[in-house]
């Protein structure tokens, strides 16, 4: 399911990965991008561009002023009222995954519970 609240965090957050290898969420958790370099396959001498894999730490919380400044930025918040709406755009996303809905923050990824309860991610292609 795809959710878009009135704070489209997916486009910060995406634009965040682009320039830093972490970008956290208060109260939610942090994305980590690994990069990897260009590489050609001996055996096929296919070449594989660079790119960057992205994975998801519930407990990450560093570099979660990177965030709060973009929104700042991008919508001329105080850093007040800039937290209030990532904190109400994170209670809606664990609303929709307590529900047992997804996620799907574009150019990011999806979000959803295991069997166990654990938050899961899928990076977006």
């Amino acid at each position: 399911m795809y959710f878009r609240h009135m704070l489209d965090l997916a486009k910060n957050i995406h634009d965040l990965m682009l320039e830093h290898d972490c970008v956290s969420v208060p109260n939610f958790g942090g994305m980590v991008a690994q990069r990897f370099r260009a590489e050609i396959n001996p055996g096929t001498n296919i070449m594989r561009p660079p790119s960057k894999r992205i994975s998801y730490h519930k407990d990450l919380v560093a570099n979660s002023h990177l965030l709060l400044q973009k929104v700042m930025h991008e919508h001329g918040f105080t850093q007040a009222k800039a937290s209030e709406e990532i904190a109400k755009t994170v209670l809606v996303w664990k609303q929709q995954l307590q529900s047992g809905n997804s996620i799907k923050l574009e150019g990011v990824g999806r979000f959803y519970y295991d069997k166990e309860g654990a938050i899961c991610f899928n990076q977006s292609l």
